[in-house]
């Protein structure tokens, strides 16, 4: 699907069945992408008995918990979330995104429930 978006003066054309894809994956090890300082994510295999979630350790599958920081350690979405005294999901706190061209490698999606 085409559209034009105006914004500012400025016309933007988008292909939105052609998707840049923002997001940085999670990876654990030293050198992976993480913020303020944050030890890399942590992930464990579960273990329950003499059951053990990983493959490489004889399990049948792989199971694990993960210790993760989706500020720290992903891409997230910004929101009112970071600077609430209550806990926000991200679900409840948009019903429409807009989307406009901030640099090459940013969106910025606005706040519409209050």
């Amino acid at each position: 699907m085409l559209a034009s978006i105006i914004h500012k003066g400025v016309s933007f054309k988008v292909d939105f069945f052609k998707p840049i894809d923002l997001s940085i994956a999670a990876t654990v090890n030293e050198h992976s992408l993480r913020a303020w300082y944050q030890p890399p994510m942590k992930r464990i295999p579960v273990v329950s008995d003499s059951w053990v979630g990983s493959v490489a350790q004889g399990g049948s599958v792989n199971f694990n918990d993960l210790h993760v920081n989706p500020h720290a350690h992903c891409t997230h979405t910004e929101s009112a979330g970071h600077i609430s005294k209550d806990f926000q999901s991200v679900h409840n706190l948009f019903d429409r995104y807009f989307f406009f061209n901030n640099s090459m490698y940013a969106f910025t999606a606005y706040y519409s429930k209050r």
